[in-house]
């Protein structure tokens, strides 16, 4: 079975954040045995010719596209093509995109099946299914139609070991592309004596947040799920060593959530010389910043926080 995975692209700006839930998938189609190619337009903008072109010269079996809302337009281009080509491609769309409006991936888009949970499991039952020829009403976590009707099949478990899913599969990305432009670059446009380093990335080093906000895409559930902290530095020493990485997004949604969790990730860290090496920074939330936390992270290398000031009205909060 020849299988794809597309990394879409914004189109506009910057190629931004490296697509590590991709590359977590990837890893997982790899780890079961199967091959998989890549293609990122986010990192090569190629022109639509050119795209309409590699897609007529290749057929796969399957395709799966993962990305933000802000691809819904793209990704319909890209399914029509697909599709004109390839009617017989099975095409499944995932992360925030698909999770967020699935009905309209199915119905709109044109996909064969939405992923509504962590792709790493998902994708490898639905492989499996389709290898094996059986119902799609079996694989968890997923949606499609069946004669027209939206089906939305029971939910799929989170995996409560992230270190199973070992480190994202980055080598099969044009990583080059992403660590020549730095994610962060606001120390030149404001007045700031921050001075961040110039080769940076961002890993995946929990899932899940504990707060409730109804305007999040929060894909991973409300339960907090980090990595080992053995884990986490492994892919900091690796990125360090092998791509000379000098700064890390630690996490997508809320690193600082668990301080116990943290200070013992700050101790190894420190214990490592890494807070001299490879800078980092987090999601950061008000209720949750102390003194002792800010002065320990600091001390393990964090030179910035994030935070999200969605509103100043309590009433839209």
């Amino acid at each position: 079975m020849k299988i794809l995975l597309i990394n879409p692209s914004t189109e506009i700006g910057d190629i931004g954040l490296f697509p590590s839930g991709l590359a977590y998938v990837a890893k997982a189609v790899i780890k079961s045995g199967r091959e998989v190619d890549i293609w990122d337009f986010n990192a090569l903008r190629p022109s639509w010719d050119m795209i309409e072109k590699k897609i007529q010269q290749k057929f796969y079996d399957v395709i799966g596209i993962g990305g933000l809302i802000v691809v819904y337009s793209y990704v319909e281009k890209l399914i029509k093509l697909i599709k004109k080509y390839h009617p017989k491609t099975k095409i499944i769309v995932g992360d925030s995109l698909g999770a967020s409006v699935p009905d309209l991936v199915l119905t709109k888009l044109g996909a064969d099946c939405v992923c509504l949970a962590e792709g790493e499991h998902v994708i490898l039952n639905f492989l499996e299914a389709l290898e094996q020829n059986k119902d799609l009403s079996l694989v968890k976590g997923i949606a499609y139609l069946k004669d027209n009707k939206y089906i939305e099949n029971s939910a799929c478990e989170f995996e409560k070991n992230l270190d199973n899913f070992g480190m994202p599969e980055i080598e099969k990305f044009p990583i080059n592309l992403y660590l020549k432009q730095p994610i962060y670059t606001f120390a030149k446009k404001y007045d700031t004596p921050l001075v961040m380093p110039k080769i940076q990335h961002s890993i995946i080093a929990h899932r899940g947040c504990p707060y409730p906000c109804n305007f999040c895409y929060q894909i991973f559930g409300r339960n907090i799920r980090y990595r080992s902290v053995k884990n986490i530095i492994d892919e900091v020493i690796y990125l360090y060593e092998k791509h000379g990485v000098r700064f890390v997004i630690m996490g997508i949604d809320l690193f600082l959530a668990n301080k116990n969790f943290v200070y013992e990730f700050c101790d190894e860290y420190i214990k490592l010389g890494l807070h001299n090496k490879v800078k980092w920074s987090s999601a950061g939330r008000a209720n949750l910043m102390d003194k002792d936390l800010i002065t320990r992270i600091k001390e393990a290398g964090c030179i910035l926080l994030g935070y999200g000031f969605e509103s100043a009205s309590p009433k839209i909060l």
